[in-house]
């Protein structure tokens, strides 16, 4: 176990509801039982449904490549669930804007950075890539990691957050790292976030304090795009190595079978 809460049947159970929720409901698309104005949500909650049974067995201690199927139906999912800008941030009917509210963020931003870790087929990380660009969204998380595995894609001239600033908000500490030429000062800015910030930062999400209550929402906390920009930046992690939210066996594993 690399969770600290919950025991091995909380976990096992989420993973199995994962897989019985995706049969049970691609059955009632099949028979017509959804209707076409909730297909693109439902396709959405499928995809965080296999995100968080892969935290699950990344919390349950499996070793990190058996995450790869859970990433591939996730990623599946997200993609018919996104198409057409359904993830885009909506403040009303008249107003659609080029960006991602704190949530479905968080979602692709997981996908993205596990695609990364796990060293995964190209097509899986250009797919993801493709739906970020035709969503308009120039976000610097984002097109850091993108970046480092597609060489000749163009440089981003500027962020387009315009309405909705919790996302940079929430992901400061690890955004400033990034930015940062010292590699001791971007240590101690990324060893601050994981440490002190992260968590915390999220306190307006569903799943904060998961773990104190009787339900079905703790999969585990972890900070995969910490894990990501740590390889990127050739980071020595030894001072927030086991931080409980510092998923380092991914980190492990990227390091020893990179290409």
């Amino acid at each position: 176990m690399r969770s600290k809460y919950k025991n091995r049947e909380h976990f096992v159970s989420l993973i199995e509801f994962a897989k019985k929720s995706e049969d049970r409901r691609l059955s009632k698309i099949q028979n017509g039982e959804i209707s076409l104005r909730r297909i693109n949500a439902v396709h959405v909650d499928m995809s965080n449904n296999f995100l968080n049974s892969m935290r699950c067995k990344y919390s349950l201690g499996y070793d990190v490549i058996n995450m790869q199927e859970d990433l591939n139906k996730s990623i599946e999912y997200l993609l018919k669930g996104a198409s057409n800008g359904f993830g885009k941030l909506k403040y009303s009917t008249n107003e659609i804007f080029d960006q991602y509210g704190g949530s479905f963020y968080e979602q692709v931003l997981s996908i993205l950075s596990v695609c990364f870790l796990l060293n995964s087929p190209s097509d899986c990380f250009n797919k993801i890539a493709q739906l970020i660009d035709k969503d308009g969204v120039q976000d610097l998380l984002f097109e850091f990691i993108i970046r480092q595995k597609i060489n000749s894609r163009k440089e981003m001239v500027a962020e387009n957050y315009q309405k909705y600033f919790k996302v940079p908000e929430i992901y400061r500490g690890l955004r400033e790292a990034i930015k940062e030429p010292d590699k001791r000062k971007a240590t101690q800015l990324i060893d601050k976030f994981i440490t002190k910030e992260w968590y915390s930062n999220h306190k307006e999400f569903g799943w904060y304090e998961s773990h104190k209550e009787n339900s079905e929402a703790y999969t585990g906390y972890w900070s995969f795009e910490t894990a990501v920009v740590v390889v990127i930046l050739n980071i020595d992690d030894t001072g927030f190595r086991n931080c409980e939210y510092y998923p380092k066996d991914l980190v492990d594993y990227y390091r020893l079978s990179k290409p």
